[in-house]
């Protein structure tokens, strides 16, 4: 038998970057990604673990992110149209004429679609605001999560939670259930609380670290709005206090 040195085989050399036993196929098709979203959606909200966004966030790809993306602008595009078609008879039993009704339904439908817009331009803002926000925060305390993996996990888990807020909120204007108005800001803040709770685990599992770490990150972020959006109001309050006194100088 030859003896080569080169020909020999180390039975107990070691590979240099040994598999991860949560490892994932990385490279899979758009279509094949996509049909699997459905039940990444509900693994997600059932069984919101470190461990599933960190297996999960292995399989990440700019393509599934801008998939996702599509989807949450497509939601308020979707569910406002439905809510336009849906107010029009409620128009027409307030309206005493057909003038009336056709300012009363033009005026509608305009707000709505700007209210659409409004809501389909600011949906990827606000989530890259809050991606890069929170990657950054995660970063000074060492994280270990790539920009990609977080994004792609956070979705996993908004994506669905927007979509179920939505639908609840057009059930109660389609239906018109007035006894029942009062459960829909209930239903929002319960999945407000939800997806905090989703964003701290995310966040570590992503990043392997702590989860009083992620806590932190996430208090803070929220922090950070809410000291943006009280100062605004308090803008926006001298402001008109400021333009009604004007007025009232200038009344005689």
């Amino acid at each position: 038998m030859a003896s080569d040195g080169s020909s020999k085989i180390h039975l107990y050399e070691q590979p240099e970057h040994p598999e991860s036993p949560y490892e994932q196929p990385k490279h899979r098709s758009l279509v094949l990604a996509t049909l699997q979203l459905p039940w990444l959606y509900l693994k997600t909200l059932i069984m919101p673990f470190p461990k599933t966004f960190a297996r999960e966030g292995e399989k990440a790809t700019w393509r599934m992110v801008w998939m996702q993306l599509a989807f949450l602008m497509l939601i308020p595009a979707v569910l406002g149209l439905l809510k336009i078609f849906s107010r029009n008879p409620e128009l027409k039993a307030m309206a005493r004429s057909r003038a009336v009704y056709d300012i009363f339904s033009s005026f509608s439908v305009g707000t709505s679609l700007a209210v659409m817009g409004i809501q389909i331009l600011m949906a990827p803002i606000l989530f890259f605001v809050a991606l890069t926000i929170q990657y950054l925060m995660a970063k000074l305390v060492r994280g270990h999560g790539s920009y990609l993996a977080q994004g792609y996990s956070m979705l996993l888990y908004h994506v669905p939670l927007a979509l179920i807020g939505s639908i609840t909120s057009a059930l109660f204007v389609i239906f018109n259930v007035a006894n029942l108005h009062i459960l829909s800001p209930l239903v929002s803040l319960l999945l407000f609380a939800y997806s905090v709770w989703l964003n701290i685990t995310m966040l570590t599992g992503i990043h392997s670290m702590a989860r009083s770490k992620s806590t932190a990150i996430v208090f803070l972020y929220y922090l950070i709005w809410a000291v943006i959006g009280v100062t605004a109001l308090l803008i926006a309050a001298n402001l008109i206090i400021a333009w009604l006194h004007e007025l009232n100088l200038q009344q005689p």
